[in-house]
């Protein structure tokens, strides 16, 4: 059994960040299932509006004219629950339709702020949708938010609301906090076709960070043979360059690494793991110029100092 290396793991793990940030926009297809949440409630609520034609403009995703209605009317009475709850929930779909955090985060503050008033207001099913939607809105805000992302979506469950992708968002907030089993036991509990390939690439890299270095084999083999995803096939040979390497096998991290070169000539880690894998592999003059040419790019680099002292 072989420990991993923290340090090299380190290097990699702005780009699990990068990842875990990105994946929720693959979610936001999903979001219909929060349309038909709030259509459920909202055949009957909606019809106690004033403005009859809010119904409309919800069904026609008008989410900027619902927060200008919803806030002439809250102007007046900042109480009034129904537009509390139609104010967060078009912020949120506003602010997680934005391509940058400085137009993104505002909305969301905005959106946590309404959903907050109308989750205390509420009973019954609304205040499983509005936990829903608290969940999500604050894991868009960063993972110094992630116990708060599960503390709602927990609630949204435990007052029957079964949104699709509450797994996902938990099995993140769990990974983010470090709690790597509870995040594999959450994703563990999608159905297998939800199981996307990044989710399984992070399922693998939980399961590397508990020390089951096997099972994370067997996923990132598995990303391999069934992803298309050029991005995260890339990832998956890295990590399993390293696994090969850790465990000698040094042909295997050998192949895993030419194949990403072959696409990212440059890649500075790729070539580390190369160099290393020729060298204990017998071929010390092939891997010293590998280390000669890294050096030339990273002339301070520890790492390629010491191999090349060997």
């Amino acid at each position: 059994m072989y420990k991993i290396n923290k340090k090299k793991f380190s290097k990699r793990k702005s780009s699990i960040y990068l990842l875990i940030i990105l994946l929720p926009f693959l979610f936001i297809f999903i979001t219909y299932s929060l349309n038909q949440g709030i259509n459920v409630y909202g055949n009957t609520l909606v019809k106690s509006f004033e403005e009859e034609d809010l119904n409309k403009l919800w069904e026609d995703k008008k989410y900027s004219q619902i927060v200008s209605i919803c806030e002439e009317v809250l102007n007046e009475n900042f109480l009034e629950l129904n537009y509390l709850y139609f104010h967060g929930i078009s912020n949120f779909y506003l602010g997680i339709s934005q391509i940058s955090l400085e137009m993104k985060i505002p909305l969301i503050n905005q959106s946590i702020i309404s959903l907050r008033k109308a989750f205390i207001l509420s009973d019954g099913k609304l205040k499983g949708d509005i936990a829903y939607v608290l969940g999500k809105a604050y894991y868009y805000k960063g993972r110094s938010y992630s116990d708060l992302t599960i503390k709602y979506l927990d609630i949204a469950t435990k007052e029957g609301y079964l949104g699709k992708d509450i797994y996902e968002f938990k099995g993140l907030a769990y990974y983010e906090l470090g709690q790597y089993t509870k995040s594999i036991n959450e994703f563990n509990s999608l159905p297998e076709e939800r199981h996307s390939p990044e989710i399984v690439y992070i399922i693998s890299e939980a399961y590397g960070l508990i020390g089951d270095y096997d099972k994370q084999e067997d996923l990132l083999n598995g990303i391999l043979e069934g992803a298309s995803q050029k991005n995260v096939k890339l990832s998956s040979r890295m990590d399993l360059s390293e696994i090969y390497f850790r465990s000698r096998r040094y042909s295997e991290a050998i192949k895993q690494v030419e194949e990403i070169l072959k696409v990212r000539a440059d890649d500075f880690d790729a070539q580390i793991i190369l160099g290393k894998s020729l060298f204990l592999s017998g071929n010390e003059a092939e891997a010293n110029k590998i280390f000669r040419k890294l050096i030339k790019q990273q002339p301070g680099n520890d790492e390629v100092i010491r191999w090349l002292k060997k």
